[in-house]
């Protein structure tokens, strides 16, 4: 185990999932989130904080998030990584969503008030906002998650890290 915390196990196999092209398992994502809240000084909200819908999506092996903003009337595609092949996809994927949206909101028993318009959500706009984008930042993760004050086992790592990196290197006498 490479880094012990209340909040999950962090062991190689989990951090190897930071490696480019690979699926982050939830440990990764639970100690980033622990790590943010954490080193902040005051409480941070990072979601809008409008009536919204939180819908993660799952196209081609690939996680991303919708947020379907219904004050805004926008379904806004958060995306860390990026590719114009996985955008074309995922777009199709949120329309779909839009107009199952659509029929299950068809029902009147959704609506509090019977003079309130229903609400059509593909007719919604799909918004792109620029988010960070994840490739270059995985192995810094890795090194905050191993190495910051929240790993209870960051001295033992490192020391086994030298003597790993030690019985590679021919002492000089």
């Amino acid at each position: 185990m490479l880094v012990s915390n209340p909040h999950c196990a962090m062991t190689r196999k989990a951090l190897r999932t930071l490696e480019p092209g690979k699926q982050i398992v939830d440990d990764v994502l639970i100690l980033l989130a622990r790590m943010l809240a954490f080193d902040s000084t005051r409480l941070q909200w990072y979601l809008p904080t409008a009536f919204v819908i939180y819908c993660p999506m799952w196209c081609d092996n690939h996680w991303f998030l919708v947020i379907i903003d219904l004050s805004r009337k926008q379904l806004v595609y958060l995306d860390s990584l990026r590719s114009p092949t996985a955008r074309s996809k995922s777009r199709h994927q949120i329309r779909k969503l839009a107009i199952f949206l659509d029929d299950l909101l068809d029902d009147r028993a959704w609506y509090a008030n019977a003079d309130i318009d229903k609400i059509e959500c593909s007719e919604f706009d799909i918004k792109e906002p620029e988010v960070a984008q994840q490739l270059p930042e995985r192995m810094c993760l890795a090194i905050d998650m191993v190495l910051k004050y929240h790993n209870d086992n960051r001295m033992e790592t490192v020391e086994a890290a030298l003597n790993y990196w030690r019985s590679f290197t021919i002492a000089p006498w």
